[in-house]
């Protein structure tokens, strides 16, 4: 009887030990992973590199938190993996899936890539940098190309599964500009592989880079109309989306636009911009002194890199003017804003149309 109840009491203290060790447990976890309560100063891949020290691996705690968010509401969806908030739920998988790329393509990779499309031939970084010969012999000018490490994003571009990259290059042969480039890179078989390179302009200031449901989307400064190149303040978002090897701006500049502008001998103009998805244009100006406006004709066309050319050749009835009207202009929060124009005809205020 003493050693059945020795027993009996073992049994009982290893079921309550068992029992406390469940309601001990953290809330969430299981086999499969476990819940992660964002913290102050929390970003995802610091999240990353403390559950898989891979900081790259964040794309991986964005689809299963994405994947839980479609079962469970107390999960939210991550729509831009720069963008948590403190107390939001993360799912956290406890085993790095093999077929993710967040273990694969690494920063160590992408600063020993080749590189297509800032000059004729491709160039091979070494550590993060390339350096062409001296143009002049013994010169200190040459061609450079350098990997900006701060700025660098990871997610799917070409629906594959895997976790591609975009990542920035800088480009200087030895004067006062710095060009910057938009690289996107995909995983073939865990090497990267340079598929598309964007230029971005001369000396912009990028504030943010991701990949979102397979578009690259980045926010910067580059120059308005008045600013000096060393200072640019002109905030833009861009879109780009991997097809045929190229990037695409995704930006949709085909609308209507209206603006009330100044004018030397009237009242004012109205003028109203049409730019028609068959790439034809069309601006109708009223001076508002009880004439007709007057119509002109031309056509517009995406540049590539978030911008849009238009170019007024005439007007109805076969007036083609000897030198075309040519504007160039980037869209933001629907101002059409022009960053190349005559100062002359528009006046050194900038000229600035609203979407309608």
């Amino acid at each position: 009887m003493m050693k059945k109840a020795t027993l009996s009491v073992a049994l009982l203290t290893l079921l309550s030990l068992a029992v406390s060790l469940a309601a001990a447990a953290p809330p969430g976890q299981d086999p499969d992973g476990q819940v992660y309560v964002v913290q102050k100063d929390d970003w995802l891949s610091k999240i990353a590199d403390k559950y898989y020290a891979n900081m790259f691996a964040y794309p991986v705690i964005v689809e299963a938190t994405n994947a839980k968010a479609a079962q469970d509401a107390s999960f939210a969806v991550i729509e831009n993996p720069d963008l948590i908030e403190i107390g939001q739920k993360l799912w956290i998988p406890a085993v790095l899936p093999t077929s993710s790329a967040g273990s694969r393509l690494t920063l160590e990779a992408l600063r020993n890539a080749t590189y297509q499309g800032i000059y004729a031939e491709p160039v091979q970084l070494v550590d993060g940098k390339y350096e062409g010969e001296p143009f002049v012999a013994g010169g200190a000018s040459r061609p450079t190309v350098t990997l900006v490490e701060a700025w660098n994003a990871f997610g799917d571009l070409d629906g594959d599964g895997l976790s591609d990259a975009a990542v920035l290059l800088a480009e200087n042969s030895g004067g006062s500009g710095v060009f910057l480039y938009l690289a996107a890179v995909l995983d073939l078989d865990g090497q990267p592989s340079n598929a598309a390179t964007q230029l971005l302009g001369d000396r912009v200031d990028v504030k943010s880079l991701a990949i979102q449901r397979g578009e690259i989307v980045l926010n910067m400064l580059t120059s308005g109309p008045n600013d000096p190149l060393c200072c640019p303040s002109l905030q833009v978002s861009l879109r780009f989306r991997l097809e045929g090897g190229r990037l695409v701006d995704q930006t949709d500049f085909a609308g209507t636009y209206q603006a009330l502008l100044p004018a030397a001998s009237s009242p004012g103009r109205d003028m109203t911009l049409t730019l028609n998805a068959d790439s034809s244009a069309e601006r109708s100006t009223d001076y508002l002194n009880g004439e007709a406006p007057i119509i002109e004709t031309g056509a517009w066309q995406p540049n590539g890199d978030g911008t849009a050319t238009v170019s007024l050749t005439g007007r109805p009835g076969g007036v083609v003017y000897e030198a075309p009207d040519v504007m160039i202009f980037r869209l933001i929060d629907g101002q059409l804003v022009a960053v190349v124009y005559d100062i002359q005809l528009y006046g050194s205020e900038g000229l600035q149309l609203t979407r309608q």
